[in-house]
């Protein structure tokens, strides 16, 4: 499966810098899951990994929603997923832990 950054481009106009606009969130709303204590438990999360570990995930979604608009300066469209399973694998292996294993 490839992996495609959901990461916002961050270039800011002139005009926004002028009109002071906020920037733009690192990544668009929902793109987020809360995970609470029930989901933790099955999910089989005994305690919590350090801020920026990366793990694997693997979801299936359920198609709940769609939306097309047009505008005369903008279409919009979009698509609304509800996860409805979802496997967290083992922590994704950074440069350091393939470095230095002990493997």
């Amino acid at each position: 499966m490839k992996l495609i950054s959901l990461k916002n481009d961050q270039e800011e106009t002139q005009e926004d810098m002028e009109n002071e606009t906020p920037a733009k969130p690192e990544y668009s709303y929902g793109t987020c899951l809360h995970l609470d204590e029930e989901a933790l438990q099955k999910l089989g999360i005994k305690s919590f990994p350090e801020i920026g570990t990366e793990w694997k995930i693997e979801a299936v979604a359920k198609v709940t929603g769609m939306s097309q608009s047009a505008s005369e300066s903008h279409d919009y469209k979009c698509l609304d997923l509800q996860i409805t399973k979802m496997g967290i694998g083992a922590k994704l292996k950074t440069s350091a832990d393939i470095l230095y294993s002990e493997d």
